[in-house]
């Protein structure tokens, strides 16, 4: 596989390695040097580290289709404050601390609740819904019809600037 400037692959057949040539050859018989294909793995390498890469500092992990680049942060830890729902529903805002946020790409996350890790949305036995509300480019908001009493709340956010 060729890993092209663009972020395509191209499909390629290693018919032979030769030590000493250092170039990509379109011959009939694609020879290929091993420091070309040992590059060719190390290049495949680094783009799959970085997309699996999962932070509290903020990442660049991809392009967008506008070809600006996409951060990924992990917002750990938020504390979900007392919530006491007698009916309705009630939105709890938070500040995020990003910085100039351009398009929102991803926002998902989960509350840790008695060990366990609740994916929003979380739909309960009793039909009642938490969710993440919004997110913008000040404030992460949830809401809730669900009593939730200062539980831990992780936020997985990707998304571009308005810097780039």
């Amino acid at each position: 596989m060729k890993y092209n400037d663009d972020g395509t692959y191209e499909d390629i057949v290693i018919k032979a390695v030769a030590p000493g040539r250092n170039s990509y050859s379109t011959s009939q018989q694609e020879v290929y040097s091993c420091n070309y294909v040992n590059g060719a793995i190390d290049a495949v390498d680094a783009k799959v580290n970085r997309n699996s890469t999962y932070s509290t500092t903020e990442q660049v992990v991809g392009t967008w289709i506008d070809g600006k680049p996409i951060y990924r942060k992990v917002l750990n830890n938020f504390l979900m404050p007392e919530l006491s729902v007698i009916s309705g529903t009630v939105t709890v805002t938070s500040p995020h601390g990003i910085a100039n946020i351009d398009t929102p790409i991803s926002v998902r996350g989960w509350i840790t609740y008695s060990g366990n890790n609740l994916q929003f949305p979380i739909i309960s036995s009793g039909g009642n819904i938490t969710s993440i509300h919004y997110f913008d480019d000040t404030n992460i908001a949830f809401r809730s019809s669900e009593y939730w009493s200062n539980r831990y709340i992780t936020v997985i956010v990707e998304y571009t600037k308005t810097t780039d």
